[in-house]
């Protein structure tokens, strides 16, 4: 294997597990609310009245009623609950894991710059041809921006995932409530009538925020309540590349990062924006440490952070 095709499968195994992350977080959003509703009451049945009941009859609709109510209780054991915080994170964790691996591997290393570069993919999930577009542009200047995903449908979401159900997944989250039972069994439920039902706003969720294009630089400025690193507040702030703009290009060649994470900056001070540059060169900060948290894990950054957040300007 050559490093050329060893860095671009590291780049896809990097991409694949931070939009893991993305999806699980709506996953477990979507969950939370549904398992937050309150169970729809039952309707009560209504009594039938018996005139003049046989001896026997009698015994015989005893023993009916007690095998009703035997199968009553055992339909309650299969719908379990979900109690503690740590049981729902389980719970979480084991169904977007389930479900993202039912995806596409398109979907699953899917990336702005890719959505972009991508016609026939942009066709088939923003819900419009973006040749269209170009015909009413004086109407609308909108019309001229790549768009994001478009909201998904259940049977959309039954396309993309043939296996979702029947699948082990889909009888956990009917035995949590999440979706109806099927055939003479059907009662109302928490979440909606099928698998896909519960997917397809968290799929949704996840295709709109990998395809929406990331912030420019300076719009994140009042995203920043003081420096990242010293942490001193009501001080000039420069945005400071993680990944240096004079080794863009060596970047992409030798695929450290997707091409859509170039733009990614920290807010810093200035006597910070220079200590990070004297810390590292501009290909180990690109390699190593691209991130604030990646900076602030070295012990030399630390001790410096501690003694800057300490500093002060005279009044004058």
């Amino acid at each position: 294997m050559d490093s050329d095709q060893q860095a671009t499968e590291v780049t896809d195994v990097d991409i694949t597990e931070t939009n893991y992350t993305i999806y699980r977080d709506a996953l477990a959003a979507v969950l939370i609310d549904k398992l937050a509703e309150p169970d729809p009451k039952p309707k009560k049945k209504k009594r039938q009245r018996r005139v003049k009941p046989v001896l026997d009859d009698l015994h015989l609709d005893k023993k009916v009623d007690a095998k009703a109510d035997q199968a009553t209780g055992e339909n309650e054991k299969d719908e379990q609950d979900l109690t503690s915080p740590d049981d729902v994170a389980e719970f979480v964790d084991y169904l977007a894991q389930e479900t993202f691996d039912l995806l596409p591997d398109e979907l699953q290393t899917l990336a702005h710059h890719v959505w972009v570069a991508d016609a026939k993919l942009r066709h088939r999930f923003a819900g419009h041809d973006d040749k269209d577009k170009d015909k009413d542009k004086d109407k609308d200047k909108d019309k001229d921006k790549i768009m994001p995903a478009a909201p998904l449908t259940a049977p959309q979401v039954t396309e993309l995932m043939p296996g979702l159900d029947p699948s082990p997944v889909a009888d956990s989250m009917q035995a949590y409530g999440l979706t109806g039972l099927t055939g003479a069994a059907t009662k109302t439920t928490r979440g909606g009538r099928s698998a896909a039902d519960v997917v397809a706003p968290a799929l949704s969720a996840y295709l709109q925020a990998v395809t929406t294009p990331p912030p420019a630089p300076r719009s994140t400025r009042d995203e920043a309540d003081g420096c990242e690193i010293c942490g001193r507040e009501h001080i000039g702030l420069s945005y400071h590349h993680l990944i240096p703009r004079f080794v863009h290009a060596k970047v992409i060649k030798r695929g450290w990062h997707r091409p859509d994470e170039l733009q990614n900056v920290a807010w810093l001070c200035g006597a910070c924006h220079r200590r990070v540059h004297q810390f590292a060169n501009h290909e180990d900060l690109a390699r190593y440490y691209y991130t604030v948290e990646r900076l602030m894990a070295e012990p030399e950054m630390q001790r410096y952070a501690a003694w800057a957040s300490r500093l002060r300007w005279k009044k004058k």
